[in-house]
């Protein structure tokens, strides 16, 4: 998100903490563009790297009255930037367990409290990363919450409708999101599904937004920054193909989603399967790999072949990850069965 400025040392800070001079020279540092040689890159390079730095900021303030660049920058920073951050630090903060439904157990439970306190961490890194890993754990997770809280009767339904009703206002805000350009009108849409997901769940989103989920995957990633990222990997996560070749970034979208459909001349047979898989490809490939539901990696092949054998696995669902030699990659579910 903030191309090589971000192999810069940040270790050691800490909320509390008082930043050192290479913490505020890095953070500094990303305020010069002068790395981004492309053109038609600068401008989403830059609502990108500032993004994430003025949520940064936000996080550890004491850098603020460490720095009079960072202080500038924080005070002026452009609607297109603050209001995107300021967006999803509002939607974790509506994610996380509310105090109302939680204090009363939280009381008197020691377990509660750090299972609380991991949920929390998982929904962060979720939403840098939605994946189908972190996804069953929170879930895990809040299967245990709900164990725990049996005592306190009203602890499932008032985290849940205030969850609802914070998640509903946050969805009556998404049109006021700056959208007038190309890469923040894709964010604002990503925004959107990505509401809707947590409000409606899974089958919703698959049945209203696939298309949309699937135009926003297709997008240059380069130009659109980490709308396309999120968008691959939350399409990932509910266990759709995907499609994408950045090298085709100079193509316009439309053909880039008509290249995404007819690309997929590969299939997989028999499906489902109790081991031995062939693959019918007209192209040549370089790799397969096959993952778990969990994001496991369970075996990966190199070279052009023809089949390949699960029988090993346990029952179950596997993505299998194609890489051809024109570096096209697609994303195919296969069920192995007894």
């Amino acid at each position: 998100m903030c191309d090589n400025m971000c192999t810069l040392s940040m270790s050691g800070v800490t909320e509390g903490g008082s930043p050192s001079a290479l913490n505020i020279q890095t953070l500094e540092n990303m305020l010069n563009h002068e790395h981004i040689v492309v053109a038609d890159h600068i401008a989403p390079s830059v609502w990108s790297k500032e993004r994430w730095l003025y949520g940064y900021l936000t996080k550890y303030p004491q850098f603020l009255a460490s720095s009079d660049v960072l202080a500038e920058f924080y005070a002026t920073a452009p609607e297109d930037v603050y209001a995107y951050e300021l967006f999803f630090k509002n939607l974790v903060e509506v994610m996380t367990p509310s105090a109302t439904a939680t204090s009363e157990m939280l009381s008197s439970s020691a377990e509660a409290q750090a299972l609380l306190t991991s949920l929390d961490a998982k929904w962060q890194s979720y939403q840098v990363e939605p994946n189908v890993t972190l996804s069953e754990e929170m879930a895990a997770i809040r299967g245990n919450l709900q164990n725990l809280a049996t005592a306190t009767p009203n602890f499932e339904s008032i985290g849940y409708d205030l969850r609802m009703e914070e998640l509903a206002v946050l969805k009556a805000e998404i049109n006021n999101l700056p959208k007038d350009k190309p890469y923040t009108a894709a964010a604002q849409q990503y925004a959107e599904i990505l509401l809707d997901k947590l409000i409606y769940g899974d089958a919703f989103v698959v049945e209203h937004h696939l298309s949309s989920l699937q135009m926003l995957a297709n997008l240059c990633e380069p130009l659109y920054k980490e709308t396309v990222v999120l968008s691959r990997n939350l399409l990932a996560g509910l266990g759709h193909e995907t499609y994408y070749d950045d090298a085709a970034c100079s193509e316009v979208i439309e053909s880039r989603s008509i290249k995404a459909k007819t690309v997929d001349d590969w299939s997989l047979t028999p499906n489902p399967t109790t081991g031995l898989v062939n693959i019918q490809s007209a192209k040549v490939l370089q790799s397969i790999s096959i993952t778990d539901t969990k994001g496991v990696v369970m075996k990966t092949i190199a070279g052009n072949i023809s089949y390949f054998d699960i029988s090993e696995m346990p029952s179950g669902i596997y993505f299998v990850t194609i890489l051809t030699t024109e570096n096209e990659k697609t994303v195919k579910k296969v069920l192995k069965i007894q």
